[in-house]
């Protein structure tokens, strides 16, 4: 009877073992579990707040640099700086959501693949904008700059009706605030007449 009562004992002593390890497996990993989801979670808060901080910036950006003499003068911008930053940081974070997001076998691996793609392109987008904002100038400097040079060079020409001169000018301004292609097409037209007019008078 001793020795039935000590292995039932036992094995009541054993399943109270196995149940507790069984909790503690249970209770850690459901633990690990959370704090991956709860990291992930923040993770992914901290995307989203880098994400905003980017368009901002580059809304910043375009309404502080496209008329600032400095920025064409330099073609340096601590806003350009600050969207590099940013953008390598949102790469960075990607990499780990991605990361984590196969190690808890979560199935949206080609989503956060697209989502860098995506990022990679706007990246580039705005940094060839930027680089296209220097190349068309503002005020001396760049495109602008040697428009402005020229036009100043035919108003000293003695030949040349400074009516046309000014009209080119117009043409230009019209163009450089709308963007639109019938004031370039304006000013070719009556460049040809400035250049008709300049050949008639040098006769």
């Amino acid at each position: 009877m001793n020795s039935i009562r000590v292995k039932i004992l036992l094995w009541f002593f054993l399943l109270i073992i196995f149940q507790f390890i069984t909790l503690t497996i249970i209770n850690t990993t459901y633990y690990n579990k959370r704090t991956q989801v709860d990291k992930m979670v923040t993770n992914i808060h901290l995307l989203h707040n880098d994400l905003l901080k980017v368009i901002n910036l580059n809304s910043a950006f375009f309404r502080n640099e496209i008329n600032n003499a400095d920025y064409f003068k330099s073609a340096q911008s601590n806003y350009i700086n600050h969207h590099k930053d940013l953008v390598e940081k949102i790469q960075q974070n990607l990499a780990q959501i991605k990361l984590q997001y196969e190690q808890n076998g979560l199935n949206v691996i080609n989503e956060i693949d697209t989502l860098i793609i995506e990022l990679s392109s706007f990246d580039s987008l705005f940094i060839n904008i930027s680089q296209l904002l220097i190349q068309r100038g503002y005020k001396d400097y760049g495109f602008e700059g040697e428009m402005r040079k020229y036009a100043h060079a035919l108003e000293r020409l003695p030949k040349i009706d400074n009516e046309y001169v000014l009209s080119l000018r117009r043409h230009e301004k019209d163009y450089l605030l709308r963007n639109e292609e019938e004031y370039v097409n304006k000013l070719n037209d009556l460049a040809i007449q400035i250049r008709n007019q300049f050949r008639f008078a040098s006769k």
